[in-house]
């Protein structure tokens, strides 16, 4: 972008906004290809503000703060037409580690998750704040207890897992020990 374009774009309210919130996730001041980045998505990919502002959020929620992911991400969008924030969402849950992990578990093959299972799935992330290891762990333990998948079993894992405030995988296999040697 010219020396033009530049003054023209931090002259907009938008886009100053939107180079204060990317500057506050990443913690530094931002650099020219940082900034032309900002106004790539503003300007050629006819990006909303708000769409752009999710794209950061969601980018760093993830643990990815770089620039270049984002980027990446927005490409990603704009092969995939979305362009309004419900669609993006829709493909961050879609494309992330959790839902492949329920997926690959239940052995769901040849469709997309529904409504409810994604409602099960945000619960799980979002509320509860699990990795896709321990929703994993709790797919797989469904299997073996019930011998086929179901959301609303793994959820009753999880919601227990929850209230004892277990996070790891060793928490977890740790509480399962007293439980085993009393059932024996």
């Amino acid at each position: 972008y010219t020396p033009k374009d530049i003054k023209a774009f931090r002259n907009n309210p938008d886009i100053s906004e939107l180079i204060f919130v990317l500057e506050t996730y990443i913690k530094h001041t931002l650099n020219s290809y940082e900034m032309d980045a900002v106004f790539f998505w503003i300007d050629e990919l006819k990006f909303s503000k708000e769409l752009a502002e999710y794209l950061i959020e969601s980018s760093v929620e993830s643990g990815h703060s770089n620039v270049s992911y984002m980027e990446k991400i927005a490409m990603d969008w704009v092969k995939e037409e979305i362009t309004t924030i419900e669609q993006a969402k829709h493909f961050t849950v879609t494309h992330s580690k959790a839902y492949r992990a329920v997926v690959k578990a239940f052995g769901i093959n040849g469709r997309n998750l529904g409504e409810v299972e994604l409602t099960y799935l945000n619960k799980w992330t979002k509320e509860y704040g699990f990795d896709h290891e321990i929703i994993q762990e709790a797919c797989n333990r469904t299997l073996s207890n019930i011998q086929r998948p179901s959301f609303k079993y793994a959820n009753s894992i999880l919601t227990s897992w929850n209230k004892q405030n277990l996070r790891t995988l060793q928490e977890i296999t740790n509480t399962d020990t007293p439980y085993k040697k009393t059932k024996k």
